[in-house]
């Protein structure tokens, strides 16, 4: 699918591969670059689809997002009715990524970059 960009004879790029790193706030704030904690994940789109592990922290992400608004909601003291149902919908919060889609659409940027 991501085969060499030849132009007029010209190899122009061919990627390799396509690699994510996802890091999230440690409790200190703080982010671990060196991917050393279970705040980080590293997964390939291309050329082999291994996502997994990135899923995982982009699911629990989006948990923590739920919990933080529902956290500054009681703070201000926002109605309970309101609250409730954002407490519940985070306890089954995903963040559903289309890597397939997101290599389809590095694709079509490297066909019109080279050829259009």
């Amino acid at each position: 699918m991501l085969g060499p960009v030849v132009v007029g004879g010209v190899s122009w790029v061919e990627i390799k591969s396509i690699k994510l790193h996802v890091f999230l706030r440690g409790e200190d704030g703080n982010f671990d670059f060196l991917g050393e904690s279970p705040l980080c994940a590293q997964g390939s789109v291309f050329p082999n689809m291994q996502m997994d592990t990135v899923n995982q922290l982009l699911n629990l992400a989006t948990k923590r997002l739920f919990f933080k608004i529902t956290s500054m909601m009681e703070a201000v003291q926002a109605n309970h009715a309101k609250i409730h149902p954002l407490q519940q919908a985070s306890a089954m919060a995903s963040f559903p990524c289309e890597w397939s889609s997101l290599l389809r659409a590095t694709f079509h940027s490297l066909s019109d970059t080279a050829y259009k």
